[in-house]
């Protein structure tokens, strides 16, 4: 097979020119496009199979129109914030200036938001970025990179250019985005996780993809449910969730056999007769995966081509990008060899859709075509590849430390060098640490040696004393037998000196000088005895001592013996001390690898469990919430998170008066970060805040924001109110001075901050406003309150602040002493249009292009007929978000018309009225009504599904 050819998408994602065949995630689709409005970023994970780039790039992208985005796929690469400026400047007729040794940006002041910024007014689109495999960053990149990356995703969560972030991954790698969330708080706040296709899903899919139109020209398909059932029948019957890449090749192997089959010529017939007993929809990949490699052996050599692949996966067993010249260099290193250029393998690999090329400019990468086969190459390497892998590991481990090798180490480590070379560092480091090893074992040795010859002189020095004293005892013996000999002679002449008289005289002489011969000759022998007395003792001692040398030489011989038998030993233990630690090796491995998975496990479901916490809370539902957040909080992973929310949870009870509930939750989530909750001041709201911003600052400061409306200050001016163009009442067109500075809430009240206020005012009883039918939604204005309500939430904020009450009540009637009384309030008729024109003349709260207000507003062509959250849109001048839709917006005035000579003052309208002014517009009505001079009113206590409003705040 020289070329894989197939009808099907195969291993290939589909693209958005394939939704004609992008059958089975309708829903999906709807649910993924529904997650992704209102917020700033999501997160879109699932496992391995699921189909999401396919749902994003394919079922995503048909659901905009290229006005309403402009979206960006972008992959790590080498470096994931380099690949950000690269794929930004694809695009940019200016482009960003890059550093030629970094890739990124020569101005340091140029981040995320300024790179997006710069797009966004080329272009005029709000910018979407898809960050697909985004664990590649987690798995591969190194800490700098991973902390830049989360720092700067967190700017431009924030910043104000229309920007949405979609991170993509597999979920078993959401856990280790936990250790970058104090970089990027909101990093799980928004998530949409896909499940794998069920047998029900996929029966769909296949009778959709059979009869589908795109593919009357590749097959025919007589017996579409035959052949499905067939299909499904080839599953596992444990298979509740099935991977897609598998049906894609088990259809693309059935389409073949049908081409093989099948008369020449004619359309290949998809019958269920193709299928064999012997297929396994979950051995199909691998069954072509063999197949593929042994065709390519014999061209390439040996494994070469499987070394290849592996070369292209990483030890989680994921995909990777890869340059050509680095595969070269990484197969150089392993020491795998090609017996054709490593160019052919590629374009062999290209045409059977093992691998794909991903060109960037004139660079070419290239990546295993999918996941799951990533996962069965990882499967399908030797044994010998895996122990070359569990080389680099220990390698490394070994390189790591310091110092000189063991003998027990070097002896650990010699036999992974026949599965892979010993890296240069390491090597040498061996070297000296055997020839020290060696040298220290020669110096005992020759000290052995050593003690061993003086030994042996002194032994030899012993029986050389010995041989002497021995000759000396026989030359004693024999002068002691001389003098014997001569007493003898001089007793028997004494004997016969009374016989011989005559001889004695003569003889008296001789026998006296014998006499004393003889007592000479004694004494000598008794001298000669003595002599020999102490020859003996010496004789004696050295035979004891060469006894003692016999013995020492003997016990010598016995410890070398017992060395030899200790060694042996030894070399017993340390081999079976090798073998245990092996074992024990393994079974560390297994235990790490059930406990990190068992801990994946554990974030998983603590992931998923604050992910329903967010989904109560957006919905205010905090009890319930609560309820779940229990659930986990005793949980050994995610702490931080854990303990993140449990500060929302301390936040919103001591706002709203539960101070005992709040300080109790409080004291958990310092207990979880391993913290101890000191209070210095009183339990009360104040001392709880200090508290919160104690244990995170950010997190307390993210809290006040949310529950609280934010401000920005507005300068005194003039401008022209009004317009000669529009309705009557919104003529003439008059000049207006604004005598003061002040302050107004950035965008509408929210349900977080109006539901907030009903929860701390209940015992006033004060409710919440009617549900819409689209229900609560957090980030949402507030809808149905009336005027009245609108003004106690502004005295009730006042007090909140610290602040004297703007109103008051006389009568029964709302009072006010004008617009210089401090305190938050409702704004004026004319501070509201001078606010949403940005003290100019402009006919939308942002711009005068009625193109442009879909990117500054929410109305009747892009709401979808509902609230939408706020500030998500574009800014005006005065850094002021939706006062052009989303819903109108109650004002202080009585409403009525301008009259002949309107003020050209700071003025808070007549006096008196029936209807209060409404401005802005709202979802459900059109441009024209969404104007900055456009103007609507109605009675007080009006509630409807469409108005809101927003504050005044004046120091």
């Amino acid at each position: 097979m020289n070329t894989l050819k197939t009808p099907f998408k195969f291993l290939d994602s589909y693209q958005k020119e394939d939704y004609d065949i992008f059958f089975g995630r309708e829903k999906e689709t709807e649910g993924l496009y529904n997650a992704l409005s209102g917020v700033k970023h999501l997160l879109v994970y699932g496992p391995s199979g699921a189909g999401k780039t396919s749902l994003v790039e394919c079922g995503l992208r048909n659901q905009f129109s290229d006005a309403d985005w402009f979206a960006l796929t972008i992959r790590r690469g080498g470096n994931i914030n380099v690949s950000f400026y690269e794929r930004i400047n694809e695009h940019l007729s200016d482009r960003i200036a890059l550093s030629e040794d970094t890739r990124m940006p020569e101005e340091g002041s140029t981040g995320f938001g300024h790179a997006i910024e710069k797009l966004f007014e080329e272009r005029y689109q709000p910018v979407y970025l898809l960050f697909d495999q985004f664990e590649e960053l987690l798995i591969q990149g190194k800490k700098e990179e991973k902390e830049d990356f989360f720092a700067s995703l967190n700017g431009l969560i924030r910043y104000k250019v229309p920007c949405r972030v979609i991170l993509i991954m597999r979920e078993e790698f959401i856990g280790y985005l936990s250790e970058f969330e104090h970089l990027c708080p909101s990093i799980f706040q928004h998530r949409f996780r896909l499940e794998k296709m069920n047998k029900s899903h996929v029966r769909e899919m296949l009778l959709s993809t059979l009869d589908a139109s795109a593919f009357q020209d590749s097959f025919l398909s007589p017996d579409s449910e035959a052949l499905a059932s067939g299909v499904l029948a080839r599953i596992p019957d444990e298979k509740f969730e099935i991977e897609l890449a598998h049906v894609q090749v088990f259809l693309t192997e059935l389409w073949r056999r049908a081409l093989e089959q099948g008369p020449q010529g004619q359309k290949p017939v998809l019958d269920p007769a193709l299928i064999r007993e012997t297929d396994q929809l979950e051995g199909i990949l691998d069954q072509f995966l063999k197949t593929q490699l042994q065709e390519l052996e014999p061209t390439f050599g040996g494994k070469a081509p499987l070394e290849a692949l592996v070369a292209m996966i990483s030890d989680r067993y994921t995909k990777l990008q890869v340059s050509q010249p680095e595969l070269q260099a990484e197969l150089d290193r392993r020491g795998v060899e090609l017996s054709q250029p490593l160019e052919s393998l590629m374009k062999a690999f290209e045409e059977r859709k093992i691998v794909r090329p991903l060109r960037s400019g004139s660079e070419v990468e290239y990546e295993i075509s999918h996941d799951v086969l990533a996962l069965v190459v990882g499967r399908n390497q030797t044994e010998e590849m895996k122990l070359r892998e569990e080389a680099e590991k220990i390698y490394s481990v070994f390189t790591s430390r310091t110092g000189l090798f063991s003998r027990e180490d070097i002896d650990h480590i010699r036999p992974y060098q026949r599965y892979k070379a010993y890296p240069s560092n390491l090597q040498r480091r061996i070297e000296e640490s055997e020839a020290s090893l060696d040298a220290e074992e020669k110096r005992i040795r020759d000290e052995k040696d050593q003690e061993l010859q003086r030994e042996k002189e002194r032994a030899e020095k012993e029986i050389g004393l010995r041989k002497e004293a021995e000759a000396e005892r026989r030359k004693a013996d024999a002068q002691r037998e001389i003098a014997e000999s001569a007493k003898r002679s001089a007793t028997w002449f004494a004997r016969g000196a009374g016989s011989l008289a005559v001889v004695a005289m003569f003889l008296a002489v001789f026998a006296w000088n014998q006499k004393q011969v003889a007592k000479d000759e004694a004494l000598r022998a008794e001298e000669a005895d003595q002599q020999s007395a102490y020859e003996r003792k010496k004789a004696q001692e050295a035979e004891l001592n060469l006894a003692r040398l016999q013995k020492a030489e003997k016990r010598t011989k016995l410890a070398l013996e017992q060395l030899k038998k200790e060694k042996a030993a030894t070399e017993e233990q340390r081999q079976k001390a090798e073998n245990n630690y092996q074992i024990a090796q393994a079974k560390t491995k297994e235990a790490e690898e059930s406990a990190k998975k068992a801990n994946l496990a554990l974030e998983k479901v603590v992931s998923l469990t604050l992910a329903e916490v967010d989904r109560w809370i957006y919905q205010l539902e905090y009890e319930e919430a609560y309820t779940q957040l229990k659930k986990i909080q005793d949980s050994k992973v995610s702490k931080g998170a854990i303990s993140s929310a449990l500060m929302e949870f301390a936040f919103w009870y001591g706002e709203t008066g539960d101070l005992t509930r709040a300080w109790s939750i409080l004291d958990m989530a310092y207990e979880l970060v391993g913290r101890q909750l000191v209070v210095s001041k009183p339990k009360d709201q104040a001392g709880l805040r200090t508290a919160l911003h104690s244990l995170d600052a950010k997190r307390e400061g993210f809290l006040q924001a949310r529950y609280y409306p934010e401000v920005a200050r507005l300068p005194k001016g003039s401008f022209k109110m009004g317009s000669e163009n529009g309705d009557s009442d919104e003529r003439p067109a008059h000049w207006v001075s604004l005598s003061f500075d002040f302050s107004m809430t950035r965008s509408e009240i929210t349900w977080w901050q109006y539901g907030l206020y009903a929860a701390a005012e209940r015992s006033k009883r004060v409710e919440m406003p009617a549900i819409p039918s689209w229900g609560i939604e957090g980030d949402n204005p507030v809808v149905n309150v009336s005027w009245y309500d609108a003004v106690s939430y502004a005295n009730w904020l006042s007090e909140r602040k610290g602040k004297a009450k703007a109103y008051g009540k006389k009568d029964g009637k709302v009072t006010w002493d004008g617009p210089r009384v401090p305190g938050y309030r409702l704004p004026t008729e004319v501070e509201w249009e001078y606010a949403a024109g940005g003290g100019k003349e402009q006919d939308y709260a942002g711009t005068d292009s009625k193109d442009s207000l879909r990117y500054y507003s929410w109305y009747s062509e892009n709401s979808g007929s509902r609230t939408r959250p706020v500030g998500r849109k574009k800014e005006n001048r005065f850094n002021l978000y939706d006062l052009s839709g989303n819903v109108w917006e109650w004002c202080w005035d009585w409403y009525d018309t301008y009259g002949k000579e309107p003020p050209n003052i700071h003025s808070w309208g007549p006096s008196s009225g029936s209807r209060r002014v409404l401005r802005g517009g709202s979802y459900l009505y059109s441009a024209q009504d969404c104007r900055s001079a456009s103007r609507y009113s109605n009675t007080p206590d009006f509630r409807d599904a469409g108005v809101g409003f927003r504050l005044v705040f004046v120091p």
